[in-house]
């Protein structure tokens, strides 16, 4: 009788230790975004966690919220796996803007008390083409053009060109009025990359795709496929700055097999300096 009860409570301890074992852990994660110059009372961020341990993944991961609107957004997970001891895991803005530093590790236990911290946020760069935005027009009305030797200085008077911010910090949209040349070129740089794209529409048939580069002075240097120009051919622009108020533009055409073809256009210009 004895061994019998001993037997019952040894299978009861055991039982309640299983259980008690596999039992959900259950942590809060709380991050402070006030840091990152974003929060405000009538915006809600898009702030999510991921980590290595599921429900977390490092793919959608987990929103947050912001339920009392003080800038913390917060969220509770329920982690099952058992085998688990240890989360890693990150905090994510607009689902590609990661915080910087390592990623984070905490235990997973119960009653583990609230996991607080701030969004440790690596402040953009700014707009990598600010010296470009503003309006200009051509330096004493010149442009130049030409095929190999023959080239050509002609006079384009009323030529204007208003270089914008769209509404993000890495891009430019370009917009050309000129009495022979109507159109628009867009610019966006590429942080990770180190590349500028260009898309641009002339006319109502001759658009053009390229990507180039930018260097530390922000002269900018393009190879772009025109609509209605042969395949593989292409044209190169840089944009060299003079001055803060001063740039020239430069235009060379190449051949499929990467040969210049004496195809040239460009000209200097001035900014605009409204009163």
């Amino acid at each position: 009788m004895n061994s019998l009860i001993l037997k019952i409570a040894s299978l009861f301890l055991f039982v309640s230790f299983s259980d008690c074992y596999s039992q959900k852990a259950t942590l809060t994660f709380n991050v402070d975004m006030n840091g990152t110059g974003f929060y405000k009372k009538d915006t809600t961020l898009n702030v999510r966690i991921k980590g290595d341990v599921e429900p977390l993944n490092w793919v959608t991961g987990i929103k947050m919220t912001d339920e009392d609107n003080d800038g913390i957004y917060a969220t509770t997970i329920n982690f099952t796996n058992k085998e688990k001891k240890e989360v890693t895991f990150k905090y994510v803005l607009n689902n590609v803007e990661w915080e910087g530093g390592d990623n984070l590790k905490t235990k997973i236990t119960q009653n583990a008390k609230p996991y607080n911290s701030s969004f440790r946020y690596v402040k953009r760069p700014g707009n990598p083409f600010q010296k470009f935005i503003g309006e200009w027009t051509l330096k004493n009305d010149d442009w130049e053009q030409g095929y190999g030797k023959d080239i050509e200085h002609v006079k384009i008077p009323n030529h204007h060109t208003r270089c914008v911010e769209v509404n993000t910090d890495n891009s430019l949209l370009w917009v050309i009025e000129a009495p022979s040349s109507k159109g628009h070129i867009f610019w966006s740089y590429n942080h990770d990359k180190k590349e500028v794209q260009w898309s641009s529409s002339f006319y109502s048939y001759r658009s053009g795709v390229g990507n180039g580069s930018l260097n530390a002075n922000g002269d900018v240097t393009f190879k772009v496929s025109f609509e209605g120009e042969p395949e593989g051919t292409y044209r190169l622009y840089t944009y060299k700055w003079i001055s803060d108020q001063e740039y020239e533009l430069k235009s060379i055409q190449y051949n499929e097999k990467g040969e210049p073809t004496g195809g040239f256009y460009g000209g200097t210009f001035v900014k605009i300096n409204k009163k």
